[in-house]
Order: C-alpha cells, then structure tokens, then sequence
C-alpha cells in the first residue's frame, strides 16, 4: 500500500507557457490580449503536463522544458486518486486543497485548479470555466501583494503537489 509521495514542486510535473504565448500554436479562434501579450489562447491555457504526449494542439510534438531522463513526472495523465495541492507564500500564508479523482483524472483536477489559481477560467471553454469564491479570495491576496498569479515564475515558486494515496490503493477498495 503506497500513502503518498513527497512534495513535489509544480515544474517536475508540469510546464507552464503562459495564457498567450505566440512561440506556439494555438487551434483557438478568438485572439485576446492577456498580461500585454496578445494572441491565441494556448491549449489547457498553457499548462502542459510533462509526462503527457499531446496529439494535437499547442503541446505537439513540444518535448518537456526540462527532459523526464532528468527530471521524472511521476503524474500520468490518466492517474487516479487523492491529492493535495499547497500554495506557499513564505513566510506569510500557506493555501491548501485537498482533492479526490475518481471520475476523472488527477491531471484533469488539477488542471481546473491551475486555471483558477492563474485567473484564466473565462478563456478555459465549457470543462475548467468555472471559479470559485476561495480562489477569488486567493488571487486577491496576492494581487495586494503585488503578485500575479498568471506568471509562470509564481507557479515554479509557489505551487507544490502531493499524493496521498495511489491509485491501485483505491481500485483495490472500489471493487
């Protein structure tokens, strides 16, 4: 029975290029302006999952920022089961979410928080538009702190990820 990983920091699992990034492909139709960037809105508004091979859209044939020879991404894209995400601000304030996939995947969960965390629901589509109040309340405190929490250097620094209980850990129980 596996009780969880260690923290993992957010770029062993997942690049972050930004809401618009015009280096990429976009199969978006509507071209905004986003943080004085303006373009196409990428796919999975920008969240790439490292361990993932995209088949379409602005992640393909993109390989990992950093390759997983050198880093490992232990969160494939069909995972299972419960997780935790921390939002560190040292030393300040600490945001958690606990969270369980069943129907869909971890990678899917926390791609919706991602979206919340960066403020970007309204460009997300029908599955990850919508917000809720406790993010709100999250980007607000920061943005009085003068952060912007759409910037990939916020993710790198602040956002950690932790498994708590695996996926075969579940199934056997489900059954």
């Amino acid at each position: 029975m596996s009780v969880g990983s260690p923290w993992i920091n957010f770029f062993k699992l997942y690049d972050f290029y930004g809401l618009v990034n015009n280096k990429l492909l976009s199969d978006r139709k509507n071209v905004i302006s986003w943080n004085n960037y303006k373009g196409k809105v990428l796919t999975d508004n920008g969240f790439r999952l490292r361990s993932k091979i995209y088949q379409r859209g602005s992640f393909k044939n993109l390989k990992p920022e950093i390759s997983l020879k050198s880093v490992e991404c232990i969160l494939n894209s069909k995972d299972i089961g419960v997780y935790c995400l921390r939002i560190i601000y040292p030393p300040h304030q600490t945001f958690n979410y606990i969270g369980m996939s069943a129907k869909t995947s971890i990678h899917e969960r926390l791609l919706h928080h991602f979206i919340k965390i960066s403020g970007t629901t309204e460009f997300a589509g029908g599955r990850h538009n919508g917000d809720t109040e406790e993010f709100i309340k999250m980007r607000s405190y920061f943005k009085t702190k003068g952060i912007d929490t759409s910037e990939s250097s916020f993710c790198v620094k602040n956002i950690w990820f932790k498994s708590l209980l695996c996926k075969c850990f579940i199934n056997y129980y489900s059954s």
